[in-house]
């Protein structure tokens, strides 16, 4: 279909999108990277955040905690670690991680596990992200 794209979204477990889309942003290795139909193939590794994509205008989006994604002229496929939709996101659980991680990373101690704290926190920012874009959809 001219003027679109194929996105397939899958985590090991299932496929989650398989359909036409006008756009496509995606958390890659160095930033986000927007994709529109046309665009040079590209393979990239992603990094936690935040999967969007546009059909007409609407707007879907979903927490990503990393993967890779290739990028074809007519076709994008994302092959991520794990997934969640923004509205599937438990707010109340993820604010509180996102506290208490803040909490830890604060009090400096010599028993926090710093890197592995900073990507709880990523995780919980980009669900309450993901979270917040599905409901101004």
């Amino acid at each position: 279909m001219a003027g679109k794209l194929n996105l397939e979204v899958a985590v090991p477990e299932r496929q989650l999108v398989n359909e036409e889309v006008d756009e496509v942003q995606a958390p890659a290795a160095t930033g986000y990277l927007g994709v529109l139909p046309g665009h040079a193939p590209l393979l990239s590794e992603l990094q936690v955040g935040v999967l969007s994509f546009r059909v007409g205008d609407k707007i879907r989006a979903m927490a990503l905690d990393g993967g890779v994604m290739e990028v074809l002229p007519a076709q994008v496929r994302v092959l991520a670690d794990e997934a969640q939709w923004g509205e599937e996101v438990d707010i109340d659980k993820e604010s509180r991680t996102r506290d208490e991680v803040q909490e830890r990373l604060r009090e400096r101690t010599e028993s926090v596990d710093f890197d592995r704290e900073r990507l709880v926190l990523a995780r919980a920012q980009a669900r309450l992200e993901a979270h917040a874009r599905a409901r101004a959809s």
